[in-house]
């Protein structure tokens, strides 16, 4: 089976936390099809397998700043994780699958502080562009799936 791995960079401006507040809990794939700001498409058919793959690994997911697992560990350079998703608090909500963020101090202070509003999913998928399973979570200020929320958003309105 040939499998590939989806680095997703952007994201669309909708508000999951007010101001000053760290999200809970996050969206990490949607149900269905969904595409790519960049026009790449998948299709998540079945949650509770992707689930159960996610799961077989045995590995909590971490949440890095801009897919430094993927890019960065690979040549040997630092990519420590800003928090973790533990395997055990990642469930399905209406077909789409959920994960409860143990943010660490760095990763609190990076999302309260703005330094990264988006998200971004790491996953496998098949020749089928049909999600296997999810790897982990970046932050970034350059997201690719509109389907999921903002960590955080401006309360201040500007008029042009």
């Amino acid at each position: 089976m040939n499998i590939a791995t989806a680095v997703n960079y952007q994201l669309p401006h909708q508000p999951l936390k007010t101001e000053g507040e760290v999200p809970e809990w996050l969206l990490l794939l949607p149900a269905g099809h969904f595409k790519g700001l960049d026009g790449r498409q998948w299709t998540n058919p079945d949650s509770q397998a992707v689930l159960n793959e996610t799961k077989r690994y045995g590995l909590d997911l971490p949440v890095d700043i801009e897919h430094a697992t993927q890019l960065k560990s690979p040549e040997g350079s630092y990519a420590g994780a800003i928090a973790w998703i533990p395997l055990e608090e990642i469930e399905i909500r209406e077909g789409a699958i959920w994960g409860k963020v143990a943010w660490n101090d760095r990763g609190d202070w990076m999302v309260r502080g703005r330094d990264y509003r988006y998200y971004s999913p790491v996953f496998s998928f098949d020749a089928k562009d049909r999600v296997i399973r999810l790897i982990s979570v970046g932050l970034t200020n350059r997201p690719n799936l509109p389907q999921l929320p903002a960590l955080n958003h401006q309360q201040q309105t500007t008029e042009e």
